[in-house]
């Protein structure tokens, strides 16, 4: 197909994240009476008696609760612009052992010693066939753009000569 084979790329993503508060709050307005009224009975074996009575009165009582929740459910669709070319990659791999320091390493400076680890194995199901790592592009990302003719002597050249930048 002069277009690109029949393919589309589209990714998808769904999240979702609950969260809750819940408050309460409570007043009671009451109001207790306790009164107390001993009798003697005499010399028997009982010798008091005792009533006690208790009054509770409760006014106005008033609990109030709130509950919030709150769910996010986002999703994200991403799809490609036009038809995609795959492109394969072959994978090499060296290792290489770190003698120095991390601040060695991290400095950028140019380290030997690098050992040839090999291609990466076949897959299971076909060990003969070499390790490509195959990945779609969409033709706006596969094709370079045309450059574009720079004028050196225009004060304002797009893009602009890397002498300029310096």
């Amino acid at each position: 197909m002069p277009d690109g084979p029949p393919v589309g790329i589209q990714r998808w993503a769904f999240g979702i994240a609950e969260t809750g508060d819940t408050a309460s709050s409570g007043d009671l307005r009451t109001a207790n009476a306790t009164y107390g009224h001993t009798w003697g009975t005499g010399d028997g074996p009982l010798r008091h008696l005792t009533l006690t009575p208790q009054v509770s009165v409760t006014y106005n009582q008033l609990t109030t609760s709130v509950t919030v929740g709150k769910t996010v459910q986002p999703m994200a669709l991403l799809r490609s612009k036009g038809r995609s070319w795959p492109y394969d990659y072959a994978m090499t791999w060296e290792l290489r052992r770190n003698t120095g320091s991390v601040a060695d390493v991290l400095g950028g400076e140019r380290h030997s010693g690098w050992v040839d680890a090999g291609a990466t194995p076949g897959r299971p199901d076909a060990p003969d066939d070499p390790a490509v790592l195959t990945v779609w592009f969409p033709s706006y990302l596969a094709r370079p753009e045309p450059r574009v003719a720079v004028d050196l002597e225009s004060p304002d050249p797009r893009p602009a000569p890397l002498s300029r930048l310096h």
